[in-house]
């Protein structure tokens, strides 16, 4: 997975855009999974943890910034 450890800075910066109302579509996605494009379960692991944190980054800005939150939701 391709991105930041702390994305909390830049979400903070989009959240000042006047037309913000609400963060999202986040979420955690286990569609795709490391495992199933070659990778092994300890990748999945990793990949995992990491979208968990993401996840409660993105819930601690909506917190501190007031926004509502559009979580994604898949079966």
């Amino acid at each position: 997975m391709k991105a930041p450890s702390d994305l909390r800075p830049a979400l903070r910066e989009m959240c000042k855009h006047p037309k913000t109302v609400a963060i999202g579509e986040i979420g955690l996605d286990y569609h795709r999974l490391p495992s199933s494009q070659n990778g092994i379960a300890d990748d999945d692991a990793r990949y995992k943890l990491k979208q968990a944190d993401l996840f409660h980054q993105q819930l601690e800005v909506a917190i501190e910034t007031g926004l509502n939150c559009v979580i994604h939701q898949r079966d």
